[in-house]
Parts: structure tokens; sequence; C-alpha cells
């Protein structure tokens, strides 16, 4: 019974201290095994017990960036009393206890890693990754998705050509996973407004959503409307191949 606890006390203890969906915790014996299978890690080294502001922008990060396949946002709980819990992993990337938190982003193919400065914040730290070559789409977008919404805001004018794209991008919503689904069914929608209406849609759509944000609204709702808002910039985008006019 004793020991049912004591195992009890440690996992609720270790889910404290990194909470957040899409936060993944890091140690020496995980790190190799987990961060392999990205491209690319965004990693918090911070105190066992992390909170505050700076903290809940990285937890947002996390968050919204939980559904890339090829990114990890992380964290590693650092412990300086008891059993020392990650002191190790301070010493394999040379930082000082002093300097928590911190925030790198380590890629597994031998580049070294890369520190950010600055206050962590979600938008700098998408500045930060992208500056890094690394993709990283805004929440509610799908690279897949993006590439034919574009392309079907220039055939608007052929009606077979939109159909054929509208079609293709309704095959995606069939085998899109979790979220993703929800985000999929959006660029659908809009797809179709604009076959039906035009271009004008969009403008309509954008100017709808920014009132919605100007009111009182749940932050489940505001994070669906600001999504949307990111969907739409793809609508507005020139198609895939051609180049803007200088």
């Amino acid at each position: 019974m004793i020991s049912l606890l004591v195992l009890f006390l440690a996992l609720v203890g270790r889910s404290c201290c990194l909470n957040g969906r899409g936060l993944t915790p890091l140690d020496s014996a995980s790190f190799d095994k987990i961060t392999s299978k990205f491209k690319a890690t965004l990693m918090k080294f911070d105190t066992y017990y992390p909170y505050g502001p700076e903290h809940d922008e990285f937890v947002k990060l996390a968050s919204s960036s939980a559904d890339i396949d090829d990114f990890l946002v992380a964290e590693v709980g650092v412990k300086d009393y008891g059993d020392l819990e990650n002191q190790d992993m301070l010493q394999k990337f040379k930082i000082s206890k002093e300097d928590l938190p911190v925030v790198q982003l380590y890629f597994p193919d031998g580049r070294p890693a890369i520190r950010f400065t600055g206050s962590i914040k979600e938008s700098a730290l998408r500045r930060f990754v992208r500056s890094a070559g690394v993709a990283l789409p805004l929440p509610g977008t799908l690279p897949e998705l993006d590439e034919l919404a574009a392309r079907l805001v220039s055939a608007v004018g052929s009606s077979e050509t939109a159909t054929a794209l509208l079609e293709e991008a309704e095959t995606l919503v069939d085998s899109a996973p979790g979220r993703r689904k929800d985000a999929a069914r959006y660029y659908v929608r809009v797809m179709k407004e604009v076959m039906e209406k035009g271009h004008q849609f969009v403008q309509k759509e954008e100017d709808r959503l920014k009132a919605l944000l100007e009111g009182k609204l749940s932050q489940k709702k505001r994070a669906e409307m600001e999504a949307r808002l990111n969907a739409l910039q793809a609508f507005t985008a020139p198609a895939v191949g051609e180049k803007d006019e200088l």
C-alpha cells in the first residue's frame, strides 16, 4: 500500500509541473528516444513547478502546435533538491540554473541547439522557430488545404477546375485526424461559399469574425475564431507557382 501511494504521489508531482496539451516532459532517459522522432524540438528548461505568464505563453504554443507531426514542444523540469532531477540535462546543454527558464530549439540531425532570447511569448516563439527554417503553421491552418484554397481563388472563373479542387479538399477532410478535421471542414465551407458568391465572401467573413472577436467570448470560442481568421489568409494568397508583382 505504501509503495503504491509513493508511486501515485510521484506521478501527481510530475503531472503538476508539466501541464498543458501538447507539452511533453523530457529527461535524460527519454530525451533521445523522443526527440529523434521529430525534425525539431522546442524545449523549455524550467523549475520543476513552473508558473506565471511566460509559462502560460509556452503552454499556448504547445497546445496550438500539438497537431504538427514533425515538431515537438517539450519541457525539462529541474529540481535543485531531493533527487536533483534533470540537473544532468542542464549540464548536457551547458545551462546554469540561475538562468532558468531557458528555451532552446534542438535538432536531432547534429546541428547545434539555438537558444531563444527575449520575453517568452507565443508570437515571439513562433517567429524564432520559423527563423530557424522550421515550418510552423498558424493555429487553424493546414498547409495542404492552404494550397488548394489559393488555387481555388484563382480558378473561380473555371467551374470545372474549382469543382475538382473542392472535391480534393473534401477527400482531405475525410482523412484528417483529430482536431484537424474541424479545421479542414472550415476550409471546405469557405471554398463552397467562394465558388457560389465570389471573392467578396472572404472579406465579409473576415469582417464577421473580427466583429465577433470584439465581443465577449469564452477562451475556447476566441481561439476558434482566431484560427478561422488564420485559415482565411489562404484565400487571399496568390496561387502556388505565381509570383507577386513588384
